[in-house]
């Protein structure tokens, strides 16, 4: 069992965020949860007109296992929620 706490900082655009996380784990078993709080306030964006962007609040939860008999065999599940509108996981394409 762990704990965790942890500063992000976005160089190429200056958003700060705080995170917070536990997690527990067995031979076999691995449970673990982050929440996600922004520092940064909003910000005018680099990559579109009239539109202001910051680090969203959110949360995750993750759970992996592995076969005892077969350790090489596993699995694992994630599953993850922001808060507010058009908030994108990943930076790929913009969803407006």
């Amino acid at each position: 069992m762990g704990g965790n706490i942890f500063y992000d900082y976005d160089f190429t655009r200056g958003h700060r965020r705080l995170g917070i996380g536990a997690e527990a784990w067995t031979d076999y078993l691995k449970f673990s949860g982050n929440y996600y709080h922004p520092l940064s306030d909003w910000k005018d964006s680099e990559d579109f007109d009239f539109y202001e962007e910051r680090p969203a609040s959110g949360w995750d939860i993750r759970a992996e296992a592995w076969l005892p008999a077969y350790p090489q065999l596993g699995g694992k599940i994630v599953f993850e929620h922001y808060y507010g509108d058009d908030v994108q996981l990943r930076y790929l394409v913009p969803t407006i």
